[in-house]
């Protein structure tokens, strides 16, 4: 469940300057979140998350937002990162070797047939995936 908050125009205006193309709000404050709890030494617990038993819907989010950037970029660097997000709260990292996609190549075609494969009963609710790994919002803790 989602939850709405209220910030003023200032806080608003300085989330912007951190928000990398079409980023989401959401988005830039989880990557603070993400930066200050590693730096300040702060546990991430699990835990504290609303995390489904069960995913009834796969949420999918491109670093950059904009699929026709990020199929461009793809074709371009032949490698992007993919981080999923299993319920128990497990995170995997993967690279994705794209050295045969090309323009003619179906991009959400090619993750429903191979990373993202029977996500339902592999407990995938979230995936991420960046062309630079930097830019993924979730703590890319290999499992």
């Amino acid at each position: 469940m989602s939850k709405t908050i209220t910030v003023e125009d200032v806080t608003f205006g300085r989330l912007e300057k951190h928000a990398k193309g079409f980023d989401t709000p959401a988005n830039v404050i989880m990557r603070l979140l993400d930066y200050y709890e590693t730096n300040e030494g702060i546990e991430y617990d699990n835990a504290e998350l609303s995390i489904p038993e069960t995913p009834t819907n796969l949420e999918v989010i491109f670093h950059p937002e904009d699929e026709r950037v990020f199929k461009t970029k793809l074709i371009e660097n032949k490698k992007a990162w993919i981080l999923l997000y299993k319920t128990g709260g497990s995170i995997s990292l993967h690279e994705w070797n794209a050295k045969m996609f090309t323009e003619m190549s179906n991009l959400r075609g090619n993750l429903q047939s191979g990373y993202l494969r029977n996500w339902k009963s592999r407990k995938i609710f979230k995936a991420e995936i960046a062309i630079e790994k930097d830019d993924l919002i979730g703590k890319p803790t290999p499992s």
